[in-house]
């Protein structure tokens, strides 16, 4: 095993990454939305569900 990781890996100096501002937008933008999913979820838990997903009683559920 470690002879198979040797020829694969550089002996000297490590792996190096470049770095990419389109990557760090797309990890920026990910978190943003995780922030505002885990946001609506809280919002939801404290308000109930009800008043979030806009449904009451009289709102139909199963065949029309």
């Amino acid at each position: 095993m470690n002879r198979m990781l040797a020829g694969v890996l550089p002996q000297e100096g490590g792996l190096e990454a470049s770095v990419s501002g389109k990557y760090a937008a797309a990890i920026g933008l990910c978190g943003l939305l995780t922030l505002v999913g885990v946001g609506a979820g809280i919002h939801s838990l404290y308000v109930g569900h009800e008043h979030t997903f806009g449904v009451s009683r009289e709102v139909p559920w199963g065949i029309l």
